[in-house]
């Protein structure tokens, strides 16, 4: 995600764009922790001229340090922490 939202906080504050930012959760099934986020923004620069846009899907992963493999946060749920 955090590519995504500086490429947004850049397109706001360094080229003065108008951008409509939105980003959406998806989960699966009755979850709390979503397995993803939708991320879109559209923007327009200074006279009306096409700014950024991107429409992405962002997977909610984290590295584990334990298995040295990529997790799903919204569908892999640790039994233990081990540091």
């Amino acid at each position: 995600m955090d590519t995504w939202e500086k490429k947004v906080k850049y397109a706001v504050e360094k080229e003065h764009q108008v951008v409509h930012y939105q980003v959406t959760p998806r989960y699966d099934g009755d979850r709390v922790v979503p397995i993803g986020f939708e991320m879109k923004a559209t923007g327009y620069k200074p006279g009306g001229a096409p700014g950024i846009s991107f429409d992405e899907y962002v997977p909610n992963e984290m590295f584990s340090l334990y298995d040295q493999q990529w997790h799903n946060m919204g569908q892999y749920a640790p039994t233990e922490f081990r540091y």
